[in-house]
């Protein structure tokens, strides 16, 4: 198995962690990259699931227009309307 780069690869790692990870996760990247690196980096995501996005959104003081994983969302039509 190979080890992740966390500074190569933050844009992976602030994505997974912010989807899938636990409080004390999401707490420990925000203290290791610190929010404005965040800021800079989390709008480049592919996906966030709507709750990490609502978060973000709350906790950077961005939109949710600002995401390209919104954009993307926005330009495909569900398949069902739920």
């Amino acid at each position: 198995m190979e080890a992740i780069d966390f500074e190569a690869e933050s844009l992976f790692v602030m994505g997974k962690v912010m989807n899938y990870g636990l409080w004390a996760d999401i707490e420990e990247i925000m203290r290791f990259y610190g929010l404005e690196r965040m800021r800079r980096e989390v709008v480049d995501g592919a996906y966030y699931k709507k709750t990490a996005l609502s978060f973000l959104c709350l906790i950077l003081k961005l939109d949710e227009s600002d995401f390209k994983a919104y954009q993307r969302r926005q330009a495909r039509p569900s398949v069902w309307n739920h």
